[in-house]
Protein backbone atom coordinates (compact mmCIF):
# COMPACT_ATOMS: atom_id res chain seq x y z
CA UNK A 1 0.00 0.00 0.00
CA UNK A 2 1.33 3.42 -0.95
CA UNK A 3 2.06 5.55 2.11
CA UNK A 4 -0.07 8.68 2.33
CA UNK A 5 1.79 11.94 2.86
CA UNK A 6 0.53 15.04 4.60
CA UNK A 7 0.30 18.03 2.24
CA UNK A 8 2.90 20.69 3.03
CA UNK A 9 1.21 23.97 4.01
CA UNK A 10 2.38 27.25 2.54
CA UNK A 11 2.26 29.08 5.90
CA UNK A 12 2.90 27.87 9.44
CA UNK A 13 1.07 30.03 11.99
CA UNK A 14 2.69 29.73 15.43
CA UNK A 15 0.81 30.57 18.62
CA UNK A 16 2.78 30.51 21.87
CA UNK A 17 0.45 30.58 24.86
CA UNK A 18 0.52 30.54 28.64
CA UNK A 19 -2.53 30.83 30.90
CA UNK A 20 -4.64 32.59 28.27
CA UNK A 21 -7.89 30.63 28.59
CA UNK A 22 -9.94 33.86 28.50
CA UNK A 23 -8.56 34.94 25.13
CA UNK A 24 -7.09 31.92 23.35
CA UNK A 25 -10.23 30.78 21.53
CA UNK A 26 -10.74 34.22 19.99
CA UNK A 27 -7.14 34.32 18.77
CA UNK A 28 -7.38 30.87 17.19
CA UNK A 29 -10.72 31.63 15.56
CA UNK A 30 -9.24 34.75 13.97
CA UNK A 31 -6.73 32.42 12.31
CA UNK A 32 -9.27 29.82 11.22
CA UNK A 33 -11.35 32.60 9.58
CA UNK A 34 -8.51 33.71 7.28
CA UNK A 35 -9.46 34.10 3.63
CA UNK A 36 -6.08 32.63 2.70
CA UNK A 37 -6.53 28.93 3.44
CA UNK A 38 -3.17 27.23 2.86
CA UNK A 39 -1.82 27.20 6.40
CA UNK A 40 -1.28 25.09 9.48
CA UNK A 41 -1.73 26.20 13.09
CA UNK A 42 0.89 25.21 15.65
CA UNK A 43 0.18 25.93 19.32
CA UNK A 44 3.02 25.71 21.81
CA UNK A 45 1.60 25.55 25.33
CA UNK A 46 4.23 26.95 27.69
CA UNK A 47 3.13 24.99 30.76
CA UNK A 48 -0.45 26.25 31.18
CA UNK A 49 -2.48 24.86 34.07
CA UNK A 50 -5.82 26.36 32.99
CA UNK A 51 -8.22 25.05 30.31
CA UNK A 52 -5.84 25.73 27.41
CA UNK A 53 -5.64 22.10 26.27
CA UNK A 54 -9.42 21.67 26.34
CA UNK A 55 -9.92 24.81 24.26
CA UNK A 56 -7.43 23.64 21.66
CA UNK A 57 -8.93 20.16 21.48
CA UNK A 58 -12.30 21.69 20.56
CA UNK A 59 -10.86 23.33 17.42
CA UNK A 60 -10.01 20.95 14.54
CA UNK A 61 -6.64 20.53 12.83
CA UNK A 62 -4.40 22.26 15.37
CA UNK A 63 -0.94 20.83 16.00
CA UNK A 64 -0.56 21.07 19.78
CA UNK A 65 2.70 20.75 21.72
CA UNK A 66 3.14 21.10 25.47
CA UNK A 67 6.34 22.16 27.22
CA UNK A 68 7.30 22.92 30.78
CA UNK A 69 7.14 26.65 31.43
CA UNK A 70 10.23 28.04 29.71
CA UNK A 71 9.21 31.46 28.40
CA UNK A 72 7.71 32.84 25.22
CA UNK A 73 10.99 32.90 23.28
CA UNK A 74 11.54 29.19 23.81
CA UNK A 75 7.92 28.50 22.85
CA UNK A 76 8.13 30.51 19.63
CA UNK A 77 11.44 28.92 18.67
CA UNK A 78 9.97 25.47 19.28
CA UNK A 79 7.04 26.38 17.05
CA UNK A 80 9.41 27.36 14.26
CA UNK A 81 11.32 24.10 14.70
CA UNK A 82 8.04 22.16 14.37
CA UNK A 83 6.81 24.14 11.37
CA UNK A 84 6.35 22.61 7.91
CA UNK A 85 5.43 25.72 5.92
CA UNK A 86 7.51 27.72 3.50
CA UNK A 87 6.44 30.88 5.34
CA UNK A 88 6.17 31.71 9.04
CA UNK A 89 3.65 33.85 10.90
CA UNK A 90 3.02 34.35 14.62
CA UNK A 91 0.05 35.45 16.70
CA UNK A 92 0.09 36.16 20.43
CA UNK A 93 -2.67 34.21 22.13
CA UNK A 94 -4.51 37.26 23.49
CA UNK A 95 -4.62 39.17 20.19
CA UNK A 96 -6.54 39.00 16.89
CA UNK A 97 -5.99 39.10 13.13
CA UNK A 98 -8.14 40.69 10.44
CA UNK A 99 -9.60 37.91 8.22
CA UNK A 100 -7.54 39.11 5.22
CA UNK A 101 -4.23 39.40 7.05
CA UNK A 102 -2.45 36.46 5.44
CA UNK A 103 -4.00 36.98 2.00
CA UNK A 104 -2.97 40.62 1.73
CA UNK A 105 0.54 39.96 2.98
CA UNK A 106 1.08 37.03 0.64
CA UNK A 107 0.06 39.31 -2.24
CA UNK A 108 2.85 41.71 -1.31
CA UNK A 109 5.48 38.98 -0.98
CA UNK A 110 4.42 37.37 -4.25
CA UNK A 111 4.35 40.64 -6.19
CA UNK A 112 7.59 42.18 -4.93
CA UNK A 113 10.88 40.36 -5.34
CA UNK A 114 12.59 43.11 -3.32
CA UNK A 115 10.79 42.38 -0.03
CA UNK A 116 12.03 39.84 2.52
CA UNK A 117 9.26 40.25 5.08
CA UNK A 118 6.09 42.26 5.53
CA UNK A 119 4.52 43.83 8.61
CA UNK A 120 1.25 45.76 8.97
CA UNK A 121 -0.50 48.39 11.09
CA UNK A 122 -2.20 47.58 14.38
CA UNK A 123 -5.19 48.84 16.28
CA UNK A 124 -5.22 48.50 20.06
CA UNK A 125 -8.26 47.95 22.25
CA UNK A 126 -8.89 47.50 25.96
CA UNK A 127 -10.52 44.20 26.81
CA UNK A 128 -14.20 44.58 27.66
CA UNK A 129 -13.82 42.77 31.00
CA UNK A 130 -11.25 45.25 32.36
CA UNK A 131 -12.76 47.25 35.21
CA UNK A 132 -13.12 51.02 35.04
CA UNK A 133 -10.43 51.50 37.68
CA UNK A 134 -7.91 49.39 35.79
CA UNK A 135 -8.79 51.08 32.49
CA UNK A 136 -7.46 54.32 33.92
CA UNK A 137 -4.04 52.70 34.36
CA UNK A 138 -3.81 51.29 30.84
CA UNK A 139 -2.46 53.24 27.88
CA UNK A 140 -4.39 52.54 24.68
CA UNK A 141 -3.70 54.69 21.59
CA UNK A 142 -6.80 55.50 19.54
CA UNK A 143 -5.27 55.66 16.06
CA UNK A 144 -3.83 52.65 14.22
CA UNK A 145 -0.04 52.57 14.21
CA UNK A 146 2.84 50.70 12.57
CA UNK A 147 3.41 47.38 14.36
CA UNK A 148 6.88 45.92 13.78
CA UNK A 149 6.21 42.92 16.00
CA UNK A 150 6.11 39.18 15.49
CA UNK A 151 2.29 39.02 15.49
CA UNK A 152 2.16 41.10 12.31
CA UNK A 153 5.07 39.66 10.32
CA UNK A 154 4.88 37.25 7.41
CA UNK A 155 8.28 35.91 6.43
CA UNK A 156 9.74 32.97 4.57
CA UNK A 157 11.28 30.25 6.69
CA UNK A 158 14.56 30.74 4.83
CA UNK A 159 14.73 34.43 5.74
CA UNK A 160 13.70 33.76 9.34
CA UNK A 161 16.59 31.32 9.67
CA UNK A 162 18.96 34.01 8.37
CA UNK A 163 17.99 36.27 11.28
CA UNK A 164 17.92 33.42 13.80
CA UNK A 165 15.77 32.40 16.73
CA UNK A 166 14.24 34.68 19.34
CA UNK A 167 16.63 35.42 22.21
CA UNK A 168 15.72 33.08 25.08
CA UNK A 169 17.65 35.21 27.59
CA UNK A 170 15.08 38.01 27.24
CA UNK A 171 11.70 38.26 28.95
CA UNK A 172 10.69 41.54 27.30
CA UNK A 173 11.89 43.30 24.18
CA UNK A 174 11.92 39.95 22.38
CA UNK A 175 10.27 41.23 19.20
CA UNK A 176 12.29 44.45 19.26
CA UNK A 177 15.53 42.48 19.49
CA UNK A 178 14.56 40.18 16.60
CA UNK A 179 13.44 43.08 14.39
CA UNK A 180 16.63 45.03 15.01
CA UNK A 181 18.72 41.98 14.13
CA UNK A 182 16.75 41.71 10.89
CA UNK A 183 17.49 45.37 10.16
CA UNK A 184 21.16 44.88 11.03
CA UNK A 185 21.28 42.01 8.54
CA UNK A 186 20.19 44.37 5.76
CA UNK A 187 16.91 42.57 5.07
CA UNK A 188 14.25 44.37 3.07
CA UNK A 189 11.15 45.13 5.13
CA UNK A 190 7.72 46.25 3.89
CA UNK A 191 5.14 47.92 6.12
CA UNK A 192 1.61 47.37 4.89
CA UNK A 193 -0.65 50.43 5.27
CA UNK A 194 -3.76 48.45 6.23
CA UNK A 195 -4.69 47.66 9.83
CA UNK A 196 -4.68 43.85 9.94
CA UNK A 197 -3.80 43.21 13.59
CA UNK A 198 -5.69 43.99 16.80
CA UNK A 199 -3.79 44.06 20.08
CA UNK A 200 -5.77 43.44 23.24
CA UNK A 201 -4.76 45.60 26.20
CA UNK A 202 -5.27 44.04 29.63
CA UNK A 203 -3.42 43.96 32.96
CA UNK A 204 -1.73 40.66 32.14
CA UNK A 205 0.20 41.86 29.09
CA UNK A 206 3.22 44.09 28.66
CA UNK A 207 1.23 47.29 29.10
CA UNK A 208 2.73 47.37 32.59
CA UNK A 209 6.49 47.85 32.50
CA UNK A 210 8.42 47.56 35.72
CA UNK A 211 11.97 48.73 36.27
CA UNK A 212 13.55 45.39 35.35
CA UNK A 213 11.62 45.23 32.08
CA UNK A 214 12.66 48.76 31.16
CA UNK A 215 16.27 47.79 31.79
CA UNK A 216 15.96 44.84 29.41
CA UNK A 217 14.51 47.11 26.71
CA UNK A 218 17.51 49.39 27.14
CA UNK A 219 19.86 46.42 26.82
CA UNK A 220 18.21 45.40 23.54
CA UNK A 221 18.71 48.86 22.06
CA UNK A 222 22.31 48.97 23.32
CA UNK A 223 23.10 45.63 21.65
CA UNK A 224 21.66 46.96 18.36
CA UNK A 225 23.83 50.07 18.52
CA UNK A 226 26.91 47.97 19.25
CA UNK A 227 26.20 45.81 16.18
CA UNK A 228 25.88 48.95 14.06
CA UNK A 229 29.17 50.33 15.40
CA UNK A 230 30.88 47.00 14.71
CA UNK A 231 29.61 47.18 11.14
CA UNK A 232 30.94 50.74 10.77
CA UNK A 233 27.49 52.30 10.55
CA UNK A 234 27.90 54.35 13.73
CA UNK A 235 30.76 56.12 15.40
CA UNK A 236 31.40 55.92 19.14
CA UNK A 237 30.09 59.45 19.57
CA UNK A 238 26.67 58.46 18.28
Amino acid sequence: MKKQTTPTPMISVIVATYQREDYLRFALESITKQTYRDFEIIVIDDGSTDSTKEIISSIPDIRYFYQENSGVSVAKNRGVARSRGSFIAFLDSDDLWHPEKLEKQMEILNSSSGVDMVFCHAEQFIDKDVSADKRKKLYCPVAPMPALVSSTVLISRRIFDMVGDFDTALRVGIDVDWYLRAKDAGLRIALQPETLFYRRIHPGNSGYLNKTKKQQHAQVIKAHLERMRAAGKLTRSE
